[in-house]
């Protein structure tokens, strides 16, 4: 069973400490990557909106 010893792992305090570091650095470069799009309501409007052919 190889899904074990990764569960093990990622039980560990230790990395524990450093999977929730992980994810709050992803959440901040995801964070600053809306920022520079202009935001979230200009993505998700973009990301809903039929695609029409702008000039």
């Amino acid at each position: 069973d190889t899904i074990k010893p990764i569960i093990d792992a990622i039980n560990n305090s230790e990395n524990q400490i450093f999977c929730i570091n992980v994810a709050h650095i992803i959440s901040q470069r995801t964070n600053v990557l809306c920022n520079l799009c202009g935001g979230l309501l200009p993505l998700l409007a973009n990301a809903i909106s039929a695609s029409v052919n702008r000039r």
